[in-house]
Parts: C-alpha cells; structure tokens; sequence
C-alpha cells in the first residue's frame, strides 16, 4: 500500500499524534490501560541492597586508621594460624 499525503492525513485522524500528553489522557479517561512494569518484592529487595552496597564507603576508615595506628607503632601482631586457616581450603593436598 503506498501512503501519499492524503492517505497519511486519514491515518493521522485515525490513530491521532504518537506519544502526545493528550492521547494519554484520552486513554486515562476512556479507561484502557496503559503498558506499566512493577518490581516482585524481591526484585525491589535487591535493589535497596544493591543501592545500600553503593551508598558504602569503599574504604573502612576506622579500621584503616587502626591497623594504620598499630604498624607505625610497631605493636601489630600477624595471627599466624587465621592466615594458615584461611589458606589451606585453597591448597589442594590430594594432588
């Protein structure tokens, strides 16, 4: 079908201006629905964590500033069996 400067007018009357305020109003009062997307709560759930991780500071500063505190003041102490603790599930012995 070819669509010149007359046909195009009729399809305008018909189907009215795409995305114009009014026509979403005329839709409002007629009472038809409207495309819309909601969250699960759960989906909503990971959003506040994800916004929430976002939000942190990268660095914890007290902890920083504490461990910074104990080097220079030479009374920072290396807890050999934590460190040998969390590397041993890595290792793998069977091999």
């Amino acid at each position: 079908m070819r669509i010149n400067d007359y046909r195009a007018a009729q399809i305008g009357q018909t189907y009215g201006p795409q995305g114009s305020s009014e026509s979403g109003a005329k839709a409002k009062k007629a009472g038809a629905r409207t495309d819309g997307t909601t969250l699960s709560s759960a989906a909503q759930e990971l959003l506040k964590a994800r916004r929430a991780v976002q939000d942190a500071p990268d660095v914890r500063a007290n902890l920083v500033d504490e461990l910074r505190r104990q080097v220079q003041a030479g009374t920072y102490e290396v807890d050999a069996h934590e460190i040998a603790r969390r590397i041993l599930p890595a290792l793998d012995l069977d091999a």
